[in-house]
């Protein structure tokens, strides 16, 4: 299967990249974008997550890698691949740490969070509202605990 080979494609990323070799991602993350577009997100998504969750475990490296993967879909995917992603996932934490705050300047996955899939949408699928509120409870408190770093420092500088 495709997601399979994504994943041994990550694998072998990921050795390149910690013996200090330069990496694209973007064949891979159009290749995930036009899967997720012919409708095999879910598919490929309970077979290619479960990998992720382990590798984001273990390693800043594999953090990086798995956030720019998702992140670095090209735009005209972006919605079929988030889409995927929040109705595989059953851990908010995972879907913050594939998103990280990519929110933040990435103009259409904050459309599709904020506004497409939370009020033009419907699901069956309670994971996307879930994933959806854990991952805005979870950017929240990345700003709560950088704003009381920021204020600290100023305090003591």
């Amino acid at each position: 299967m495709v997601a399979d080979q994504v994943c041994k494609a990550l694998e072998k990323l990921h050795d390149n990249l910690t013996m200090s070799q330069d990496c694209s991602f973007k064949f891979l993350g159009e290749l995930i974008g036009r899967i997720c577009m012919a409708g095999q997100a879910e598919n490929t998504f309970a077979v290619v997550l479960p990998a992720l969750e382990k590798w984001l475990t273990t390693s800043p490296l594999w953090n990086r890698i798995c956030a720019r993967l998702i992140t670095g879909v090209p735009d005209g995917t972006m919605e079929h691949v988030a889409e995927g992603l929040l109705k595989v996932a059953n851990n908010p934490t995972l879907i913050a740490k594939l998103f990280v705050d990519s929110i933040l300047v990435n103009t259409k996955l904050k459309y599709l969070l904020t506004t497409k899939f939370l009020l033009m949408r419907s699901y069956s699928n309670m994971n996307v509202l879930y994933n959806i509120i854990g991952y805005f409870i979870w950017m929240q408190a990345q700003a709560f605990v950088s704003g009381n770093c920021a204020y600290t420092l100023r305090q003591l500088g």
